[in-house]
C-alpha cells in the first residue's frame, strides 16, 4: 500500500476509534446520570396507569351495580304490569256482561214490566168503572166507591215513572262501553310496555355481560401492571448493566481499531518509507 493511502486509512481508523471511544464514554456517563431518573419516571408512569385502571375498575363496578338495580326495577315493573293487565283482562268479561245487562236485559225487563202495568191499568180501570157503577145502584146504597186517585191512575203513574229508566240505562251502557274500550286500549298499552320492558331487560343483560368482560380485562391488565411495577427496578438494573457492558465492549473494540490506525499511520510516514526503500536497495 502506498504511504499516502496508509496515512489516510490510518487517520480514518483513528478518527473512528476516537469517536467510538467518546460515544462509549458519553453513553456510560449518561447511563450513570439518567438511569435512576428514567427508572423513577417509568415507575411514576406505571403508577398512573395503575391508578387509571383502578378508577376504571371502580367505574365498571358502579355501572354493573346500577344495571343490576335497573334490572331489578324493570323486573318489578314487568311483574306489576302483568298483574294489572291480568286483572283488567279478568274484569273485562264482567264489564261486558254488565254492559249487556244495562243495555238489553234491564230495558227489556222494564218494558215487560210496563206492559204488565198497562194490562193491570186496563184491568184496574175496568174495575174502577164497575165499582163506580155498582156504587150508584140504590139497592147497594151502602157501597160507596169514590177513591181520591183511581187505581188505574196509580198504576199508570207507576208505569210512567219507569219511562226515564231505560234512557238512563242506555247512557250508563254507553259510559261502560267507553270504559271497556279504554280498558282494551289500556291492555294494549300495558302489553306494549311489558314487551318494551322485556327488550330493555335483554339489552341491560347484554350490557352487563359486556361490563363483566371489561372488568375481567381490566383485572388482567391490573395484574400485568402490578407485576411490571414490581419487576421494573430489577429489569432496569439488568437493562442498564447490559447497556453498560455493551458500551464498555464497544470502547474496548475502539482501542484495537485505534492501534490499527496508528500502525497504518506509522507505516505511511516518510521516514518509515525511506527505511523500507533502503532495505530493498541493500
Amino acid at each position: 500500500m502506498k504511504p499516502i493511502f496508509s496515512r489516510i486509512a490510518g487517520t480514518t481508523l483513528i478518527g473512528a476509534a476516537v469517536i467510538g471511544i467518546i460515544f462509549s464514554l458519553s453513553g456510560l456517563i449518561l447511563l450513570a446520570v439518567y438511569s435512576a431518573r428514567i427508572t423513577a419516571s417509568l415507575e411514576k408512569s406505571i403508577v398512573r396507569v395503575s391508578d387509571a385502571l383502578s378508577a376504571t375498575g371502580s367505574a365498571l363496578e358502579i355501572a354493573g351495580s346500577a344495571l343490576e338495580d335497573a334490572d331489578s326495577a324493570l323486573d318489578s315493573l314487568a311483574s306489576t304490569m302483568e298483574g294489572v293487565n291480568a286483572s283488567l283482562r279478568d274484569s273485562n268479561p264482567t264489564f261486558k256482561t254488565l254492559s249487556k245487562l244495562l243495555g238489553t236485559e234491564l230495558p227489556d225487563t222494564i218494558a215487560a214490566t210496563q206492559g204488565s202495568l198497562e194490562s193491570a191499568e186496563t184491568s184496574a180501570k175496568n174495575i174502577d168503572n164497575l165499582l163506580t157503577s155498582l156504587s150508584k145502584i140504590p139497592l147497594l146504597g151502602s157501597l160507596v166507591y169514590s177513591p181520591k186517585v183511581p187505581l188505574n191512575e196509580t198504576i199508570g203513574a207507576v208505569s210512567d215513572s219507569l219511562n226515564g229508566i231505560p234512557a238512563s240505562l242506555k247512557n250508563a251502557q254507553k259510559s261502560l262501553d267507553l270504559t271497556i274500550k279504554n280498558l282494551d286500549t289500556i291492555n294494549t298499552e300495558l302489553g306494549s310496555i311489558t314487551e318494551s320492558t322485556a327488550q330493555i331487560r335483554s339489552s341491560a343483560g347484554e350490557a352487563k355481560q359486556v361490563i363483566e368482560d371489561y372488568e375481567l380485562m381490566v383485572s388482567d391488565l391490573q395484574d400485568d401492571v402490578d407485576r411490571m411495577q414490581t419487576n421494573l427496578p430489577r429489569t432496569m438494573r439488568w437493562v442498564t448493566l447490559a447497556a453498560a457492558l455493551f458500551l464498555i465492549w464497544l470502547g474496548l473494540a475502539q482501542i484495537g481499531l485505534l492501534t490499527q490506525g496508528m500502525e497504518l499511520v506509522k507505516r505511511g510516514s516518510p521516514i518509515k518509507a525511506e527505511n523500507e526503500l533502503s532495505d530493498k536497495g541493500g
